[in-house]
């Protein structure tokens, strides 16, 4: 009997142990993850420090410059679409290898539906202009469409688990036709620190895939991608700007507005990303 005892003391005091490390290990967990990132972060620095940027990626930036700049041409932001169509039509005439807007068209222009209707001509003449789209977060006591019942030219992928009743908010391009669409989700998640070390190459919507606007765009100019949802960000060296930036008013201004300072051709066999920096307009990633 009084070996019992010991040995069922001994089980109690070896189970409160184990408790207590178990509590230990989950209080730590979180200030160890934040080690590791933090380890990660600086060999992402040393890294990158010997990576250059790939030159033919260009930026051209929707900053505060050229909102200020763009008044007397476009009037107060949100600009015409007749002004990304007559950018675009310069651009596509450099013969470039992608353009990508990072910037969205999800709303119709009542007052000037005349500048959508160019703009979606040009998009429709060309395989190699991507427009920003975005999964949305649900609204409360709303039920979203059936993913099934969205067009073809959104992107999403049915794969074998997709559930048939499969409920999502997209925003997409719709101010241009939807035979215009080379589009892809912008989706954008942050760690538990804020910080942005991993990008998804397709979101999973209950067994649909949507390859991101990256992805599309990488897979269509030949690159072959992981079977991964996720990939860690590989940053080139330059900080925040890596690439070459350009004002996107000096561009227009340039092409548009005919007052040469580049070479015809600049854009010739280039990736050319236009977004938004300006303060405002909430592109805070």
């Amino acid at each position: 009997m009084l070996f019992r005892s010991v040995t069922e003391g001994r089980r109690y005091w070896l189970a409160a142990l184990a408790c207590w490390l178990s509590y230990l290990l989950l209080a730590l967990a979180p200030a160890a993850q934040r080690l590791d990132s933090a380890w990660s972060d600086q060999l992402l620095r040393w890294r990158a420090s010997s990576i250059p940027a790939d030159t033919s990626i260009v930026v051209l930036d929707i900053d505060q410059a050229s909102m200020q700049a763009m008044i007397p041409v476009a009037g107060k932001w949100p600009w015409p679409r007749s002004v990304h169509a007559g950018l675009l039509e310069a651009l596509l005439a450099q013969k470039p290898r992608a353009v990508v807007f990072d910037v969205f068209f999800a709303d119709p222009d009542t007052l000037r539906p005349d500048d959508d209707r160019w703009f979606g001509e040009v998009l429709g003449g060309t395989r190699i202009a991507y427009l920003a789209s975005l999964e949305l977060g649900a609204a409360e006591g709303v039920s979203p469409p059936l993913l099934a019942e969205y067009p073809a030219e959104a992107g999403l992928e049915q794969t074998p688990g997709a559930r048939a009743d499969a409920r999502s908010w997209l925003q997409l391009p719709v101010a241009v036709p939807a035979a215009a669409w080379r589009t892809g989700p912008v989706n954008y998640a942050t760690d538990p620190d804020g910080i942005g070390r991993s990008y998804e190459l397709y979101r999973d919507i209950q067994g649909w895939r949507w390859p991101s606007l990256p992805a599309r765009v990488a897979r269509d100019l030949g690159a072959t991608l992981p079977d991964e949802r996720n990939l860690l960000v590989d940053w080139p060296a330059g900080g925040a700007t890596p690439y070459a930036r350009f004002s996107y008013a000096d561009i227009y201004d340039n092409f548009v507005l005919g007052n040469r300072r580049l070479p015809e051709n600049f854009f010739a066999d280039r990736i050319v990303l236009i977004g938004t920096s300006a303060s405002g307009l909430r592109d805070l990633k």
